[in-house]
């Protein structure tokens, strides 16, 4: 879960049905007000707020399922999630300047925010155990038979992640650096490539 600064505090960004959202413990947080300030207000004007737009109640085993936020074992029942719509409308009240600071900063730092660029999913991560044990298994083999650097060609042959540098020979690193075209072979690697290729054909 990422966070972003608001007022001088860490914020874990909250994210549901694509939006970024607050809870009403988050906006007396950030606020200062005192517990359940936030919680008031929203019931007293609950008709002003249009649910799915301004606002979305979710069960808390929901929330857990996917990983929302963080919460207590013990919680039970439907927690309120603002949109940026919902929480202007609720701090209308918060006129005092830290207010002024905190809407300013949590509107453009984090409801309009640029979103970081999604990192490369892992291929492990949607393998089916089986798929990759096998896979693994035939890099292994590759290894005991035919040397490291067999073993690391076979490695992404099979379409798995390439490991860190730092964990690799430099033979192994050079198979690869050519296997990816990340860095030109010289004869002697393009030899083992092709020797390696020959005796293993392929696992893909």
């Amino acid at each position: 879960m990422s966070n972003v600064t608001i007022n001088g505090r860490p914020v874990s960004i909250l994210e549901y049905r694509g939006q970024r959202v607050v809870t009403l413990a988050m906006v007396d947080a950030l606020h200062q007000r005192t517990e359940d300030t936030a919680g008031r207000n929203f019931r007293a004007n609950r008709k002003r707020f249009i649910e799915d737009t301004d606002f979305f109640s979710v069960c808390t085993d929901e929330i857990r399922r996917n990983k929302i936020m963080e919460i207590s074992a013990k919680a039970r029942g439907e927690i309120t999630l603002l949109t940026e719509s919902g929480y202007l409308m609720l701090v209308k009240s918060f006129t005092d300047d830290l207010a002024w600071t905190v809407q300013r900063e949590l509107v453009t730092g984090y409801f309009r925010a640029p979103r970081q660029p999604d990192l490369p999913r892992n291929p492990l991560a949607t393998m089916e155990p089986t798929e990759l044990n096998a896979r693994i298994g035939a890099c292994r083999q590759a290894s005991r038979q035919w040397g490291k650097s067999a073993g690391a060609w076979a490695w992404i042959k099979a379409g798995l992640p390439r490991p860190p540098r730092e964990l690799l020979s430099a033979a192994e690193n050079a198979v690869l650096d050519a296997v990816d075209g990340s860095k030109p072979a010289p004869p002697p690697v393009q030899r083992r490539i092709m020797i390696i290729e020959d005796v293993q054909g392929g696992l893909r």
